[in-house]
């Protein structure tokens, strides 16, 4: 689903739109790629740089004896909150929280739940500062 206001620039790409809930008032930068085989939701009031990725799938690799591309995948979802600006070139791996009230870095990767009111940067993502400090 599609809130109100909602503007997707050219060359999304998602593997599954079923799986995409978008909130309302938001924009989707060029480029981007949600490979979306679970559930991408997207809060209100949010802007979405060019390039970035979203993943909701992983590798299994824990079988040693088994190459890497036969041992399957696993699935989580990625949920986004409200009022969140995320960099472009951003990378969001599987089964990541990201709360409210959030701005992440371009080109930062994220690995972790990130917790609201706060800058995020880097690879892995940190926090940088409080969203409201000057």
């Amino acid at each position: 689903t599609i809130g109100k206001n909602v503007f997707i620039s050219k060359n999304f790409f998602s593997t599954n739109y079923n799986n995409l809930e978008f909130g309302t008032n938001g924009t989707i930068g060029m480029n981007c790629e949600f490979y979306s085989y679970d559930k991408i939701k997207i809060g209100d009031s949010f802007l979405i740089g060019s390039n970035v990725i979203i993943h909701t799938a992983e590798h299994n690799f824990n079988d040693k004896d088994r190459p890497i591309i036969d041992q399957g995948s696993k699935y989580a979802p990625v949920s986004i909150g409200n009022n969140v600006y995320i960099g472009s070139g951003v990378i969001v791996l599987s089964g990541i929280n990201i709360s409210d009230n959030i701005i992440i870095g371009a080109g930062s990767v994220i690995t972790r739940n990130l917790e609201s009111g706060w800058i995020y940067g880097g690879n892995p993502a940190k926090k940088i500062r409080r969203l409201n400090e000057e």
